[in-house]
């Protein structure tokens, strides 16, 4: 996929390789005037970095009709499909029914043999998502070679189907702000190629090690479908009434559970508590709202439920090291 206008650095250009093909055209998209970062830089609404062995995928946008992002290989790839913004659904070609459904702010691990997945997400709904695909030899090169996706890769043939491996694990402020570094490079030239190289590595092993703990912790506790679906409804509430004080009481009534359960099962599905969920969620949306040229610290603060700005930039400083008036108004992350 070509970006007309993408300011990327001369060596990218020259060591885009086949390990995939990204296709993401003929669709249409729109404007918001709820979110003017979609409709402000059109160069921005889609990025893409290729090398011999990783490639990087990245979208910010709102269909207008169904649409999908194909990703085409000739040989197994890993690939890591992260959904910051809006919920997914991947397939193959072979099978049109979704194998594997992405919740918001969740990543998932899908093993692709050499064909084509495709990536579909909900019309007319705020969309931002970002796709690592790695190539059997990179992997390598830096998993044990008994490791289960080295081998899974190594078994795959022309027949075997996509398949999802490891259950989708929540995405973690740290992670946000490694994806906020690889869409802001501060590098050009080929010191972007290693600067990027770098980030993505870091990215890879803190998902890989959080989903390898939460898969050992999973096997002792299971939470029933029902739960599960409960739990979404709690954390959709969370992000409806960033501004509302909230109390697990009123929170597990709001679901139709009892606040045992309510903190019990929304551990195990997002891997943190549920005010936990609420505070990173809140600093996430913070920042977003600051890079906006018109944005105000104390109006910010109040949106995200606090009294008090002070406390607000506290909170923001703990969570990401740096004070809120250091934000960079040119990101969308």
């Amino acid at each position: 996929m070509t970006i007309e206008g993408e300011n990327k650095p001369e060596s990218t250009q020259k060591e885009i390789s086949s390990l995939c093909k990204w296709d993401f055209s003929n669709i249409e998209t729109q404007s918001t005037g709820e979110n003017k970062e979609l409709s402000s830089d059109a160069n921005r609404r889609f990025r893409e970095w290729s090398y011999e062995d990783f490639s990087v995928w990245y979208g910010h946008f709102r269909l207008v009709q169904v649409a999908q992002l194909s990703v085409r290989t000739d040989d197994p790839l890993l690939l890591l499909s992260l959904s910051i913004h809006n919920q997914a659904y991947c397939s193959c070609s072979c099978n049109p029914a979704p194998f594997v459904q992405m919740h918001t702010q969740h990543y998932g691990f899908v093993l692709l043999p050499a064909g084509t997945l495709h990536i579909n997400w909900p019309v007319k709904e705020e969309t931002e998502h970002l796709c690592l695909a790695f190539s059997l030899p990179f992997l390598q090169n830096y998993l044990p070679l008994n490791h289960p996706i080295v081998e899974a890769l190594q078994e795959m043939t022309m027949e075997t189907e996509p398949v999802s491996f490891q259950q989708q694990q929540p995405l973690t402020s740290e992670m946000l702000t490694i994806l906020y570094d690889l869409l802001h490079p501060p590098l050009t030239s080929y010191r972007h190629s290693l600067w990027l190289k770098g980030k993505v590595l870091e990215l890879l092993a803190l998902q890989l090690e959080q989903a390898e703990t939460n898969d050992l912790a999973a096997s002792a506790v299971s939470v029933p479908e029902t739960d599960v679906q409960k739990m979404h409804l709690a954390r959709e509430y969370l992000v409806e009434n960033l501004e509302k004080p909230l109390s697990l009481k009123d929170l597990s009534h709001q679901v139709g559970t009892n606040e045992y359960n309510l903190k019990r099962c929304f551990k195990e599905v997002f891997g943190m508590t549920v005010f936990g969920y609420l505070h990173h969620f809140r600093m996430e949306a913070a920042r977003k709202e600051l890079m906006k040229k018109e944005s105000k610290i104390a109006e910010v603060a109040q949106k995200m439920g606090y009294k008090h700005a002070t406390h607000f930039t506290a909170a923001f400083k703990k969570h990401f090291g740096y004070l809120p008036h250091k934000i960079r108004v040119n990101g969308l992350l």
